[in-house]
This record gives C-alpha cells, structure tokens and sequence, in this order.
C-alpha cells in the first residue's frame, strides 16, 4: 500500500510554508492562484478547499489531480511530496526519489527560497 502524505505533513516538515502562493493552469494562458494555510488548507477567491485536487478540479471545471497541477515555486505538489516520503521511508535523504538526489547534489539549490512577508 502506497504511503499517503498530505499538505499539513508537508508544511510540518518544512516543505512548504503557510501563505505560500499556490499556481494552476489548468489550460494554457489560463493562471489561477491560491494561498496555503498553516492548517493545510487552500484559499482562492473567498472559498476554502480541502486538498489540491479539489481546488485545480474547482478552477479547471473538470477533475484534476492537483498533486500534478498544482504548483508551489514552480514544483508541482507531488514533488514536495516525494521529497517528503523518500524521507520519511529512510529517515533521511538517502532513499529520496533518484532525482532528487540528482539535485541535492547540485551546488545549487533546485527551488528558490521562500520569500518571508513583512
């Protein structure tokens, strides 16, 4: 059975940070964005939503997988995820999915930091 993460466990970890903008393009010119609570929810346009998938599926007007769709600093949400249950299998970094390792092993980082409001 395939581990499940979801986007408070992804904030826990450092992942991602509450406030952060949320970006889905669900058609090509067509850019949607929604912010992260620290809870783990979504805001967009005054309504609040329960996971990615229902957010990209509201604004796309179709089903969507919003761990594929949605993006935070141009990565979709699947790939924070896998970052986070390639740590969570091994207890660190090493069993990381295989391009992640490629990254971590750049001399520079793969994601922009995350600019702090203020």
């Amino acid at each position: 059975m395939a581990q499940r993460a979801t986007l408070r466990d992804l904030l826990a970890a450092g992942l991602l940070k509450a406030g952060e903008e949320l970006v889905c393009e669900p058609r090509q010119g067509e850019v949607y964005k929604a912010t992260l609570h620290e809870d783990g929810l979504i805001s967009h346009e005054g309504t609040t939503f329960d996971s990615p998938s229902r957010w990209a599926s509201h604004v796309g007007q179709n089903a969507r997988n919003g761990w594929r769709d949605v993006k935070a600093r141009g990565q979709s949400l699947g790939h924070f995820r896998e970052i986070l249950l390639g740590k969570s299998r091994s207890g660190g970094l090493t069993s990381a999915p295989a391009s992640a390792r490629r990254r971590e092993a750049s001399p520079e980082p793969s994601l922009p930091p995350v600019q702090e409001e203020g």
